[in-house]
């Protein structure tokens, strides 16, 4: 069965609420149940995202639940949990954080990345965009399609967005410390609403969290998730 064919089945008994993607390579839907009023993401992928299959059998705070992932015969498609909530990238629009609840979001990224670094995935492109807040103000870490193994170095091509990915991903490499990296412009950004090149927040823990989270040499930041927030 085919992507599109997969997706067909689907509709019999899900309504389209919106069309989040559609391009030959990716599709995203979010689709709500026509008798149950649930909601979940459609995404149909060309070439197989290895990191779903392995957050299928994974719960997290700070990740949504894939419920199920399906081999296609030109490509795959994922079933994941709709996350009710707004884009940190929305909220960050209408003012700053204080320490306390930017400390709530990044322990919930820390722990949907652990979940990722510990099995040996990277996410690389860590960014308000891909955080979603629900009302409870917990996070969530959306988009997991760029997520590879760390150890495949260096990557078959370059991803990351500019402000968010870490100096080394410029060159094609990329670790569980370039999450941190984003971590750690993410924690200023919540802060200051400014890139810690150009201004770091006036507290003195947060900002040594920050320079350490973003110095330019990988080794010389947190390993991992878990260690950042330990720090935090």
């Amino acid at each position: 069965m085919t992507r599109l064919e997969q997706e067909q089945k689907l509709r019999e008994v899900y309504g389209v609420v919106a069309a989040l993607s559609r391009k030959p390579d990716k599709t995203v839907l979010r689709l709500r149940h026509k008798k149950l009023g649930r909601d979940l993401v459609f995404r149909g992928y060309a070439d197989p995202v290895p990191v779903y299959e392995y957050l299928k059998g994974v719960r997290a705070q700070g990740l949504p639940e894939v419920y199920d992932v399906i081999p296609c015969e030109d490509g795959q498609v994922v079933l994941e949990e709709w996350i009710d909530g707004a884009p940190l990238e929305y909220l960050l629009e209408n003012g700053l954080f204080t320490y306390r609840a930017a400390r709530t979001v990044l322990l919930d990224l820390c722990e949907a990345l652990n979940a990722l670094h510990s099995a040996g995935f990277v996410h690389r492109d860590v960014k308000p965009a891909n955080v979603i807040i629900r009302k409870n103000g917990h996070a969530v870490l959306v988009d997991q399609e760029t997520g590879r193994m760390a150890k495949d170095t260096p990557d078959t091509h370059r991803l990351g967005t500019t402000g968010y990915a870490a100096p080394e991903q410029y060159v094609g490499t990329s670790s569980p410390q370039s999450d941190v990296y984003a971590l750690g412009v993410l924690l200023n950004l919540m802060l200051t609403g400014r890139h810690p090149s150009e201004a770091l927040p006036r507290s003195g823990t947060a900002r040594r969290i920050i320079q350490r989270a973003t110095a330019m040499n990988p080794s010389a930041r947190y390993p991992d998730a878990a260690a950042f927030s330990l720090a935090l």
